[in-house]
């Protein structure tokens, strides 16, 4: 990823660099929170001195916040809070960036780095605003509700879709992975067991092994096709060929 940004406050490695170096009080700051925020940090320093005209050191700011913040007047008490939501919350360059990137990484980073020199940014909560409460609340998706959607399916699908909800596995890995272990889950199912292990070799290439299961309904289904996949493989399979290694799933 490039530092170089198309702001005119943005910064590069050697002014992240020498910003760091120069400032003991950042120094000890990037130790602590690491240099993403380091790099953040230069960023509104570089916004103060090219946009507000403020050509100050983080120590001198922090100087400045402290008298500010004992001061009587509220606007001079939220003087370092509205200079942080000016270049975060209200900044025009980042008008088209998520909240969670304005608030969790630009606002979040000068207040950690006041609050770690103890001169608080602000009291204040929910600076980037409350959350409004949905008047209405989606019902929960019960089991029952699955199996009204899932009736509309055939017999096939509905074993797909159970066995990929209960286990917690695409239904791509259903369809490849599950299927490997055909002859397992048949022994299962005829041994009468109400709960199966599903063994997996990694996951989003980790090199991990993980297991999930499934239990009563997805068995269910799959022993109400099993009949029926018989007879579809009787119709694909040549007499004296060995039945393909599948569920029938796919």
């Amino acid at each position: 990823m490039s530092w170089k940004l198309r702001y005119k406050y943005s910064v590069d490695f050697k002014e992240i660099e020498s910003f760091v170096a120069d400032n003991n009080v950042v120094k000890r700051f990037q130790s602590r929170y690491g240099s993403d925020r380091a790099r953040y940090l230069c960023m509104f320093f570089k916004w103060l001195k090219v946009v507000k005209g403020l050509d100050v050191s983080p120590s001198v700011f922090l100087d400045l916040l402290a008298m500010k913040r004992g001061s009587a007047k509220p606007s001079e008490r939220a003087w370092g809070k509205d200079l942080a939501l000016e270049f975060s919350k209200d900044n025009p360059d980042f008008k088209g960036k998520s909240v969670s990137y304005r608030y969790g990484i630009l606002f979040m980073a000068i207040k950690l780095f006041c609050d770690y020199n103890e001169v608080p940014l602000t009291s204040a909560k929910a600076v980037f605003g409350e959350k409004v409460k949905r008047k209405f609340h989606e019902p929960p998706c019960t089991i029952s509700l699955v199996k009204k959607i899932l009736s509309v399916l055939n017999q096939r699908d509905r074993a797909i879709c159970m066995v990929s909800l209960q286990s917690g596995q695409s239904l791509k890995q259903v369809l490849i992975d599950v299927n490997k272990q055909c002859e397992y889950i048949i022994r299962e199912i005829n041994a009468g067991k109400q709960r199966i292990r599903f063994n997996f070799q990694e996951r989003k290439g980790n090199h991990f092994q993980y297991h999930s299961f499934i239990s009563v309904d997805a068995i269910q289904e799959i022993r109400k096709w099993l009949p029926l996949r018989k007879q579809w493989l009787e119709k694909l399979v040549s007499p004296g060929e060995k039945p393909m290694r599948v569920i029938g799933f796919s």
